[in-house]
C-alpha cells in the first residue's frame, strides 16, 4: 500500500507542476480588449455577468460576448432561466479598434423562442485582426451564471 501511495503522490505533484506551467493561449492584447469590451455592457434593472468565448479562425481572432443567464431559485418561477436585458455602448466597443471597423447587425426572426440577434464588429485591435460578435442571448449550451433568490437577491452561481 505504501508504494502505491507514493506513486499517487508523485502523479499528483506532476499534474500540479504541469498546471502551473500551462499558459493561456489567448494573447494578452485579446484579454485586455475583452475586458474593455465588457465595460460596454450596461444591464438594465439588474445585475449581469459578461461571458465570452474566443477562438482563432482562418481570418484571425473571433471574440463572442453576451450576458449570462440567471436561474430563479424558489417562488413561482423556480427553475426558470432568464436572460438579462442590457444596453450596449457601441461607441465604447468601436474605440477598442485601431481604425473605424466594419459594423453589421444580424437579426434572427424566424422563431421568437430561438431569436438570437448579434452585432458584428470587424477590424484590427493592437494591429491584430479581430472580429467581435455581441449576442443578445448566451449560447444555448451555456448554464446560468447567476442565481436569483425569492427575496430578490442575486448571487454568483456555484
Amino acid at each position: 500500500m505504501a508504494h502505491s501511495h507514493l506513486v499517487i503522490q508523485h502523479l499528483l505533484k506532476q499534474i500540479e507542476g504541469q498546471s502551473q506551467v500551462r499558459k493561456d493561449k489567448r494573447p494578452k492584447w485579446l484579454i485586455a480588449a475583452a475586458d474593455r469590451f465588457a465595460d460596454a455592457f450596461d444591464p438594465l434593472g439588474e445585475v449581469g455577468r459578461v461571458g465570452y468565448e474566443c477562438e482563432w479562425t482562418d481570418w484571425g481572432w473571433e471574440l463572442r460576448m453576451y450576458l449570462g443567464m440567471t436561474e430563479v431559485v424558489g417562488g413561482k418561477y423556480d427553475g426558470d432561466w432568464q436572460g438579462a436585458s442590457f444596453e450596449l455602448d457601441v461607441a465604447r466597443l468601436v474605440a477598442v479598434f485601431d481604425e473605424p471597423p466594419a459594423i453589421a447587425w444580424s437579426v434572427s426572426a424566424s422563431k421568437p423562442e430561438s431569436s438570437r440577434s448579434f452585432l458584428t464588429i470587424t477590424g484590427t485591435s493592437d494591429n491584430e485582426p479581430l472580429r467581435l460578435k455581441v449576442y443578445s442571448l448566451p449560447p444555448r449550451e451555456s448554464s446560468p451564471v447567476l442565481t436569483r433568490r425569492p427575496d430578490g437577491s442575486i448571487e454568483p452561481k456555484e
